[in-house]
């Protein structure tokens, strides 16, 4: 099973909106740069006192207490981004999301990194595979950025996304990591479209400590 796309959110108040500067920006892996994955910033907001403080993750072990429970994701990211081919020759980028009944799939179209809002009917996929665009996909009276899709290999998914996929990445990322780096260290099952990226700040030497500490560490499928 594969973990959903969320749907649209509504707006952002503009309360919300702010320029990021581009030196804040990291579009690699801290193990790119000679750092840890624990080695990324960390932002602690207390509740009793509205108190917010600037951390790095790898003192998480210290911010913790014993008999703090962790609950970690287990599941693995897939290369689940896909070159695709209209008949008219657009060249798309299809995303996979969600594996439904009957065989259907959900699906993000892109093109040039941006979502695609024109539904294409068949698209070819690498192998002599092929996708079917059926309909968009609505959920209550919200319409998604995903479409209902039902796809047709001559492999079964998991062995074909590996050998044609790549992980799904945006813009901001330009470089096509491998994909190990989308994969936590908790990783046991493949099943995410996209990388469960609350856990990837964790390395084995924290969690070692966070267990020592008496921290307890609980694993969950998400």
């Amino acid at each position: 099973m594969m973990s959903a796309i969320a749907l649209d959110a509504p707006a952002w108040p503009a309360a919300y909106e702010f320029d990021l500067p581009a030196e804040l920006v990291t579009p690699d892996p801290p193990e790119e740069r000679g750092a840890g994955r624990d080695d990324v910033r960390l932002m602690i907001a207390e509740r009793s006192s509205t108190r917010i403080a600037h951390r790095r993750f790898a003192d998480l072990s210290t911010l913790l207490d014993p008999g703090d429970l962790l609950v970690v994701n287990t599941s693995a990211t897939l290369p689940a981004a896909l070159d695709a081919v209209a008949d008219d020759g657009t060249t798309l980028q299809l995303h996979l999301s969600t594996h439904l009944p009957g065989d259907l799939w959900t699906v993000e179209l892109r093109r040039d990194g941006e979502p695609y809002s024109q539904s294409p009917g068949r698209l070819a996929l690498p192998g002599a595979a092929h996708v079917h665009i059926h309909a968009p996909y609505v959920r209550g009276r919200h319409r998604a950025r995903l479409w209902l899709a039902s796809l047709h290999l001559d492999t079964p998914i998991d062995r074909y996304l590996f050998d044609h996929g790549r992980p799904i990445s945006y813009g901001r990322v330009p470089t096509r990591w491998s994909i190990d780096r989308y994969q936590t260290i908790f990783a046991t099952e493949y099943g995410s479209a996209e990388m469960p990226s609350a856990g990837r700040a964790f390395s084995h030497e924290l969690v070692t400590r966070l267990v020592s500490r008496g921290v307890g560490v609980v694993p969950l499928v998400l």
